[in-house]
């Protein structure tokens, strides 16, 4: 019988993610095809018809293939192939599209700390960093090494101390009298700026002065909605975040969640409107929206909440301002009273029988028995000069006798000055300058009875070349000479 038809070959190798491990892969794949096993090979696997079916993407297509296990296939490694850009691919044997999206590269130093720091470099080369000492070479404590002058160059002689004067080295010795430029350069004493930190990445554990600069890596949860949210982390893993469950976390509301551990959306029921009697300042559900029997508001009664008035209601909660009180209307009578709105009880609306008469204590007819008061029935005797010492403002009647002993001009600066005087009569003549702009201005002075003095401002120091000989309100004055005291 005829052979079978051979298999149909499997679909071309499809290029495997583009990873370092596969990349070198690729790289061994490749190495190998070149040598000389690959030659040995190649006629055996051409007859056999194994090969690299993939044209886009492979380097070794074989277009003379019939059959491809999946295992022929060296791929590419796109990406910038020119090494003079900062993100140049060393692995890379085709250029990706657009071509390198980097720097140029500037080599050069780029530690600022360094005496060639270079701004403009991207690419870190050689630093060179200070090194201070004596670089005078007949010094005694020359040192070679040293690119930096500290200014310590010395040429010591007997009895002195030998030390490191660099006061910005760690071996420094203030009592030093000398430089010893080997004591400064000792391994422990030259300061070595760096990380200190050895929890930081760019620890460094050859530095003993810290550079400021460690970048201690903070692994945390950077979601500000999970609950343990890191505000200190910059390194996000959120794989580290936890989530509470939201709800009410309040027993006392209505929608309480006890399985809730993040607070949210809690409802309470109540009354809602501000002038009920039971108004719940905290309650979300207004009455009409919950249960007849949970919540409802009681509106306040109104009436008069005044418990001195005579119509006061105990139960009312809201003044609606119809309180009133009893009490006597009529201002003629003792028993008036001014805050009464209404009449009172018992006999002439509690203003009480009347009985006629003076009701003034202060008129010599004064009856402590009346209640109700007639102007006709009062006299009031006094004092009605208002100059006398005993003047009454309230008197009616002049026959009263008026007193003028002890009034008088009781201002001993006056003119009229009475010493026996105990009551000022208010008629006191002070001569002085009465212009308020003048220099000897006297504020109680009423009569002008001397010469107001104008004001004239000026230097009054006849040592000064500014001295002005009239003047009599002092300004700046300047007086030349020898200052030197010594």
């Amino acid at each position: 019988p005829p052979s079978p038809p051979p298999p149909s070959p499997p679909p071309p190798s499809t290029p495997p993610p583009s990873t370092p491990a596969s990349r070198r892969l690729a790289q061994s794949a490749l190495s190998e095809e070149t040598t000389g096993a690959h030659a040995r090979t190649h006629s055996r696997r051409r007859l056999e018809g194994l090969g690299c079916l993939a044209a886009n993407g492979a380097v070794n297509y074989d277009s003379t293939a019939t059959f491809d296990d999946g295992q022929q296939c060296i791929w590419t490694e796109i990406g910038c192939t020119d090494s003079t850009y900062t993100d140049y691919n060393s692995a890379a044997s085709v250029m990706q599209e657009g071509g390198c999206i980097g720097s140029i590269v500037v080599r050069g130093c780029t530690n600022s700390r360094a005496l060639n720091y270079d701004s403009t470099a991207n690419v870190l080369s050689s630093c060179t960093y200070a090194i201070r000492g004596c670089t005078d070479s007949t010094a005694e404590n020359y040192i070679p090494a040293a690119n930096v002058e500290d200014g310590t160059c010395a040429f010591w002689a007997a009895n002195q101390t030998a030390g490191c004067m660099d006061s910005t080295n760690l071996c420094y010795n203030s009592s030093a009298t000398y430089n010893d430029g080997n004591r400064c350069f000792e391994s422990q004493c030259i300061r070595r700026l760096g990380c200190t930190n050895s929890n930081a990445v760019n620890y460094n554990s050859l530095a003993n002065v810290d550079s400021g600069d460690c970048l201690v890596v903070i692994s945390g949860c950077t979601d500000t909605t999970a609950l343990n949210y890191n505000s200190a982390a910059n390194a996000a893993d959120n794989s580290q975040c936890t989530y509470g469950v939201i709800g009410c976390t309040d027993p006392i509301a209505a929608n309480y969640l006890a399985a809730a551990t993040v607070n949210s959306g809690c409802q309470y029921y109540g009354c809602t409107v501000s002038s009920s009697v039971n108004y719940d300042s905290v309650a979300t559900f207004p009455v009409s929206s919950i249960a007849t029997s949970i919540g409802v508001c009681v509106l306040a009664l109104e009436g008069c909440t005044d418990s001195t008035a005579s119509n006061y209601v105990s139960e009312a909660a809201v003044d609606d301002g119809s309180c009133e009180f009893a009490g006597c209307l009529d201002s003629s009578y003792v028993a008036f009273d001014a805050s009464a709105t209404v009449p009172g009880t018992g006999a002439n609306g509690g203003c009480g029988a009347p009985v006629y008469g003076c009701t003034d204590s202060r008129s010599q007819t004064y009856d402590s028995t009346a209640n109700f008061n007639t102007d006709t029935e009062c006299v009031f005797i006094g004092c009605t000069d208002s100059t006398a010492i005993n003047f009454d403002s309230w008197a009616e009647d002049p026959s009263g006798t008026c007193s003028y002993v002890g009034l008088g001009c009781t201002d001993s600066e006056a003119e009229n000055y009475v010493s026996a005087a105990t009551v000022d009569n208010g008629q006191c003549r002070v001569v002085g300058c009465t212009d308020s702009e003048a220099l000897n201005y006297l504020p109680k002075a009423n009569i002008l009875g001397i010469l107001c003095v104008a004001v004239l401002e000026g230097c009054t120091d006849s040592r000064s070349v500014q001295y002005v000989p009239d003047a009599n309100v002092e300004t700046e004055c300047t007086i030349f000479g020898c200052t030197d005291s010594a």
